[in-house]
């Protein structure tokens, strides 16, 4: 009798093993990524009139030194910066989806307009740069996972 089950068992092994290579390659095709670069050029910001005038005409006193960078910072605060979005991914996806992001790709004023609209389409952020570049304009980079 203990042979019988020994023999037994050692019969269903195979099939276990099998069964237990199956369930990890199943793992291993829902764990496949999709990643995308959202590339945002932010245009440089002008200054109010008004703020330019003033730094014209009183740059030769020292007190006015000092309200320079405050007039700078809040000309920069006021004013919206224009953007230009551009999407780039790393596999082809459905022609409603490439649609819906062109349409971002032309409706965005903001970076974080732009990354709502894309996060309902299941994309997470995962990394961000910026860089200024030498005209005073900004260009992020946003990795993006899906």
């Amino acid at each position: 009798m203990k042979k019988l089950l020994i023999y037994t068992l050692i019969s269903c092994l195979p099939l276990l093993s099998i069964a237990q290579k199956r369930g990890k390659k199943s793992k291993k095709e829902t764990q496949a990524k999709t990643y995308m670069l959202m590339k945002v050029f932010e245009s440089k910001f002008s200054v109010d009139p008004e703020a330019k005038d003033f730094i014209e005409n009183k740059m030769d006193s020292d007190e006015s030194s000092k309200f320079v960078d405050e007039i700078m910072i809040n000309s920069f605060l006021k004013n919206e910066s224009l953007i230009k979005v551009k999407f780039e991914l790393s596999e082809k996806i459905s022609k409603e989806e490439y649609s819906e992001l062109n349409q971002i790709q032309n409706k965005s004023t903001t970076i974080t307009e732009a990354i709502n609209n894309v996060a309902k389409f299941g994309w997470n952020l995962s990394h961000a740069d910026s860089f200024l570049l030498e005209t005073k304009d900004i260009i992020h980079y946003f990795y993006l996972v899906r």
